[in-house]
């Protein structure tokens, strides 16, 4: 029987592996999945994908949201699961991830992973996580 204390140790160890697995994705590079396709696969496989459109979105995701999941072959192209469910059971509270474009040209594509109800901020980008 796991305690309280084993479960926060667990649950921060997943958010710790989470944050740098997104940024490794980050650091490979950003891909709407509009664009995502069979043939293109190598491209976006490691990459951060993110939800362009808003018609593309499952129950409960937005324009912008990170896609954890999806099914993309010749009859599919399906976003099932986003970063922030699963971030927000590793939490046990609201956490959105998206990703913030940059069409200035100033800086370089990032994610933004808040904690709703904390009010905390990570920002994850060119390879690092960091609190904002």
């Amino acid at each position: 029987m796991q305690t309280e204390q084993n479960k926060t140790v667990n649950a921060a160890i997943c958010c710790i592996d989470t944050l740098n697995k997104l940024a490794k994705m980050a650091a490979r590079g950003f891909f709407p999945f509009s664009m995502c396709r069979m043939e293109n696969h190598a491209d976006w496989d490691d990459a951060v994908v993110y939800l362009d459109d808003a018609s593309d979105a499952p129950c409960g995701m937005r324009q912008y949201d990170i896609i954890a999941d999806s099914l993309v072959d010749k009859y599919h192209h399906d976003a099932v699961t986003g970063w922030a469910e699963i971030l927000s059971e590793f939490c046990g509270g609201r956490v959105t991830a998206r990703v913030k474009l940059d069409t200035s040209g100033q800086r370089q594509h990032y994610i933004s992973i808040e904690n709703v109800d904390a009010g905390t901020e990570i920002i994850v980008e060119g390879g690092e996580w960091y609190v904002a």
